[in-house]
């Protein structure tokens, strides 16, 4: 079974993040993590994002360097993997690999540095992740909408990315990342056994025997027969880890980071994976290929999974149910789910003021104003996110008297 690599030697990526809603107090207690800024990572080659000056002062951008490994596994494993109510939507990736072998799914592993992130007036450190990812799943039963359930998501010690990763669901255990800040790197030529070479390895830190590496992977240049379009689907298809909450990344593969002498470069190699979280998906895989790509990326607003029905990425060639692995179209229960009621507006409304919240703790977090935050100085990102969420709340509270007024009616009717 081979594992196809999508490396990240030079693959760049300009995103547009969305920060999270969460109870951020909360949060930060029941997950045990103290508010310190954690030591910066190694300064990255990665370049400067490039797309952080056309958005808005509420808009997260930032630069993403990444290596892709598409992982050929039996589709009953990733069933096994995938909760039961969720269909797969093999016809989707099947007319995108052409060739793919009927019982195979295309795992996503994903090891990638999110760098020079802005956004809100602030400057994020980097973080690096290396993620398992299950793409083409049905969440809308829909048999057209592709969503990726990313159930885990090691990640090197950084609060705002543990706590960001952890409200759409995914396990976020902490690990020890090598290299820590430039996973597409390439391996200096003294210690490399091929020219050209990219490692990169994490240890959790749940991981009894330190020595030893839970995953990794190791790339050298060669040629790839994975299409573009499947690259470029699966990096756009919203992910969650809870079904309740998607991150809604778009990225756009069309800036200066993608151009000489940033191309992408081709490769070959090998990925392994030993997961606590879960043994059976033990990953060994020695005939990877692949090639990588680079791109700019939107994230929109959070969205709960009622919202989700916008945000899916399509594939209009998908809507016949014997495609599907799993499910049946629920024509009923869609509608109902597409209907804008008042609890929708309302739910959106109360996201939108967690996230205001979320990101004014962020600022004051950044700017060492946690312990006194009522005191600390003033600025233009604090009198932004105050007015937007008095905003939202008188929008909430009207819609709310709006909808006690409608009961009242209703239940005159029923009289």
């Amino acid at each position: 079974m081979g594992a196809h690599m999508i490396s990240a030697s030079l693959y760049a990526v300009s995103i547009l993040l969305v920060v999270l809603p969460f109870a951020s107090s909360g949060l930060i207690n029941s997950i045990g993590i103290s508010i310190n800024v954690p030591p910066p990572l190694p300064t990255s080659q990665s370049q400067p994002n490039p797309i952080w000056q056309q958005y808005g002062l509420l808009d997260v951008t930032a630069t993403i360097n990444s290596t892709i490994v598409v992982v050929p596994i039996p589709i009953a494993q990733a069933r096994a993997i995938i909760p039961v109510q969720y269909p797969i939507l093999t016809a989707a990736y099947h007319e995108l690999l052409p060739g793919w072998l009927e019982d195979m799914y295309p795992l996503i592993v994903a090891i990638q540095l999110e760098h020079d992130i802005h956004g809100f007036g602030l400057t994020i450190p980097d973080f690096t992740t290396f993620r398992i990812a299950f793409p083409f799943v049905d969440i809308l039963k829909d048999g057209y909408s592709n969503f990726v359930y990313a159930p885990v998501n090691w990640i090197n010690l950084n609060p705002v990315g543990l706590l960001g990763l952890s409200v759409y669901g995914l396990f976020t255990p902490i690990a020890n990342m090598d290299p820590p800040g430039d996973p597409y790197d390439f391996v200096p030529v003294s210690k490399a056994s091929a020219p050209g070479e990219v490692y990169f390895n994490f240890t959790d830190t749940l991981n009894i025997n330190h020595k030893t590496p839970n995953g990794y992977v190791k790339l050298a240049p060669a040629a790839s027969d994975i299409p573009w379009n499947f690259i470029r689907n699966v990096t756009n298809q919203p992910f969650t880890g809870n079904f309740l909450i998607c991150d809604n990344q778009i990225r756009i593969f069309n800036t200066s980071l993608t151009q000489s002498p940033f191309d992408p470069v081709p490769v070959v190699g090998s990925v392994f994976l030993d997961s606590i979280k879960y043994p059976h998906l033990k990953l060994n895989e020695n005939d990877a290929k692949g090639w990588p790509s680079s791109a700019q990326t939107e994230y929109p607003a959070p969205s709960s999974r009622q919202l989700m029905a916008t945000g899916g990425s399509h594939n209009s060639n998908n809507k016949d149910s014997s495609n599907n692995d799993g499910g049946q179209p629920e024509d009923a229960a869609y509608a109902l789910l597409l209907q804008e009621n008042k609890m929708l507006k309302i739910t959106i409304l109360e996201l939108q003021i967690a996230q205001c919240r979320n990101l004014a703790l962020i600022d004051r977090f950044v700017n060492g104003q946690v312990n006194d935050p009522e005191n600390g100085p003033s600025s233009q990102r604090q009198e932004v996110l105050r007015n937007r969420m008095e905003e939202l709340e008188g929008r909430l509270l009207e819609m709310r008297e709006e909808g006690d007024e409608n009961m009242g009616l209703q239940g005159n009717n029923n009289e």
